[in-house]
């Protein structure tokens, strides 16, 4: 017998997730001549300490166990199961949780540019230092950063999370993220930089152009470091930080990204940087532990390179997904290489007429080094990207130069893994099947969306509705529906309860309407078909 997927609130080893109410499961495997699971004992430990014990309960449940007791914020838990088999086998796991800022105050301060630069995308950062005594000991960032941000230390981007803190309804909740930064430190002066740029909270969302700052008018971030078992930040955003534009001269989730290597050098100046300024974000709810699965990588893609009868130079990715182009170039200084999205070929050349205003582009400018490249706080959805590829002059040199780069595309989504999957003896039916599994794939970055290419990219409740049960065979996702349900009470808490067309809700245009059949049918049709597929009776209350 072997116990394996021991998850707490449905997600392996969290941390800084929110865990109220707080639910373990686990999946039994390898169970040889036993029918079923006769008891299960579950055991909680803070340190060394054993400060819960259920004993054997022989009515535990291995989909959800829900646990009521006081935890401690800022915690590392480990927990076990004992599981014993109808014919008396015994076998027993372990793992561990970690507890977020949970509510616990902040010393930590709002901070953001100064008034005048609401539109660029800045670069916060501090300079501080590291006691080499305590170098080795475990260290905990707490961050917030609004709209979408990347935390890189000595210069070195932490973890492997992108377009954090995600998408949800701000004005309701700010997500917390949680980071374990212990070998990312040194002794000694290390710095901390946060880049910021609009993302979902303050770039253009909607219909005919949009709408924008939706939910602020400025970029800003809040966080504090913890070393050890200190009982206060080493390091809190506050007035010593300082910040400067960013190499990222314009950056919205529609248009894609324009980056500028040359700005990169002028970041070594200290007289491009400002101190900043205390501001918190207005229109916007509290801060609190994540619900959101991380946004990561996933499939990497490698092009065919094809001449359109007009003469465009197009890398074929030989699979419409969602996410981004890389590049490895050495290029001359002040030359230009920009990619432009596109899902289909239309009479053999590049089309792109179905993204309606959505530019979905990546413009890189060359200092004149080796680099590698990527967007920061865009995401497209294509097959194709048309390449053109200018001097500083601005003359064409595709054909020249586009065999000197190297590109490979990623795939971003929610970290949810797969579970399920067919094949049978029908390429077509197979075909099918993946269309089907790669459509949940790109439109599942954090929140069930309509579509990953066009101007919209909104969260519509009828079309989540009505592929929930086969988003749940294909993948395991109660974590995901758990924080896009959290959104959707939310948003009905000013309704009266009626469930609006689109999760998090835009609160200007069409999309801003509710109560209607069959979108509203989501607050009963989502939760239902995720608790027959998993039988999470806390999630289903929840």
């Amino acid at each position: 017998m072997r116990i394996s997927q021991l998850r707490v609130n449905n997600v392996e080893h969290p941390l800084g997730f929110q865990v109220d109410p707080l639910s373990f499961s686990w999946k039994v495997e390898e169970a040889g001549n036993a029918k079923k699971m006769q008891s299960a004992r579950i055991q909680i430990f803070r340190e060394e300490e054993l400060i819960y014990d259920s004993g054997e309960d022989e009515n535990a449940n291995s989909t959800d166990y829900q646990v009521k007791m006081e935890l401690q914020p800022r915690t590392r838990y480990t927990w076990s199961v004992e599981v014993k088999a109808d014919d008396g086998e015994v076998e027993k796991a372990e793992s561990y949780f970690e507890t977020g800022k949970m509510q616990e105050a902040w010393s930590g301060e709002w901070i953001a540019p100064q008034s005048g630069d609401e539109d660029i995308q800045p670069i916060i950062r501090k300079i501080f230092e590291v006691n080499p005594e305590h170098i080795n000991e475990p260290a905990r960032l707490y961050l917030c950063g609004l709209g979408v941000y990347e935390v890189y230390i000595n210069g070195k981007k932490v973890g492997k999370e992108y377009l954090a803190p995600g998408y949800h309804s701000y004005d309701f909740h700010l997500q917390v993220q949680t980071y374990d930064v212990t070998k990312y430190l040194q002794a000694g002066e290390n710095e901390i930089a946060i880049w910021l740029g609009d993302g979902w909270f303050k770039g253009r969302l909607g219909f005919d152009g949009g709408y924008t700052n939706l939910y602020g008018e400025y970029c800003c971030a809040i966080g504090e470091l913890y070393l050890g078992t200190e009982t206060k930040p080493i390091v809190c955003t506050d007035e010593s930080w300082e910040y400067c534009k960013s190499p990222i001269l314009e950056s919205n989730i529609y248009d894609g990204e324009v980056y500028d290597a040359r700005v990169e050098g002028a970041l070594k100046e200290q007289d491009v940087w400002k101190e900043v300024a205390l501001r918190s974000p207005e229109k916007c709810g509290a801060l609190g532990d994540r619900y959101s699965l991380p946004i990561v990588k996933h499939e990497e893609f490698h092009p065919e390179l094809i001449q359109t009868p007009k003469k465009e130079m197009v890398l074929d990715f030989g699979q419409n997904l969602t996410g981004w182009v890389e590049i490895d170039a050495e290029l001359s200084k002040g030359m230009t290489v920009m990619l432009s999205a596109s899902e289909i070929l239309q009479d053999e050349c590049f089309y792109r007429e179905n993204l309606r205003t959505a530019k979905a582009e990546f413009t890189y400018i060359s200092n004149g080094k080796k680099a590698h490249v990527r967007p920061h706080f865009t995401f497209y959805g294509f097959r194709y990207m048309k390449v053109e590829i200018k001097s500083l002059d601005g003359k064409d040199v595709t054909e020249e130069w586009i065999t000197k780069i190297s590109f490979a595309a990623y795939h971003l989504r929610s970290d949810f893994e797969q579970i399920g999957e067919i094949t049978t003896g029908d390429s077509k039916v197979n075909q099918l099947f993946s269309n089907a599994l790669w459509g949940q794939k790109d439109n599942f970055l954090d929140v069930p969306t309509d579509c990953p290419q066009r101007d919209e990219r909104l969260g519509w409740t009828g079309d989540a509705q009505i592929f929930s049960e086969t988003a749940c065979y294909n993948m395991y996702m109660p974590a995901f529906y758990r924080k896009y349900l959290w959104d959707m009470r939310a948003e009905q808490s000013v309704l009266e309860g009626s469930v609006p067309n689109v999760v998090p809700r835009l609160k200007e245009g069409m999309v801003s309407e509710h109560g209607s059949c069959p979108w509203a049918d989501a607050g009963v049709i989502i939760p239902w078909n995720v608790y027959r597929q998993y039988g999470n009776r806390t999630l289903l209350a929840e």
